[in-house]
């Protein structure tokens, strides 16, 4: 068991390593959540019921795997914080707590895949809606007023 959570951590740090570094400075900063969505969701597919035993059976894991585990959480919020901090310095955003937004930026992408789980035969039409109104009133929040 130990050894397939461990590979699983492993194929999880993979993808989202992936999904991090397709995130450019060109891209909008709802494009670039977009993308985050529709990817860890795409993650999450791959194998829901391994990332559900995983962290079901967070002791299971040893200290290695919960270690990359950690790393890989750790590195997601730093990319997108310092993302955020980016376009606060080019006026896209207003100057926020970064940290705290890194992780409502999470917690947007978060709740899309629990969406995807909760809301069943959910055509793709009304959950691109969800993911895009979402996203929208989350950047708002952030967005400079004129």
């Amino acid at each position: 068991m130990h050894t397939i959570l461990k590979e699983g951590c492993e194929i999880l740090n993979d993808h989202v390593n992936k999904i991090l570094d397709g995130i450019t400075d060109e891209m909008s900063l709802d494009e670039v959540m977009i993308y985050c969505c529709r990817e860890l969701r795409n993650t999450v597919m791959v194998d829901s019921e391994l990332i559900v035993i995983m962290f079901h059976e967070k002791d299971l894991l040893g200290t290695e795997t919960r270690e990359l585990l950690l790393q890989t959480f750790a590195k997601t919020w730093s990319t997108v914080n310092s993302f955020l901090k980016k376009r606060a310095q080019k006026g896209e955003i207003k100057e926020v707590d970064f940290e705290m937004a890194a992780h409502q930026f999470m917690a947007t992408v978060a709740s899309t895949v629990i969406m995807k789980y909760l809301v069943a035969g959910l055509r793709p039409d009304d959950s691109n809606n969800y993911i895009k109104r979402l996203i929208e009133f989350t950047t708002d929040s952030w967005k400079k007023l004129d």
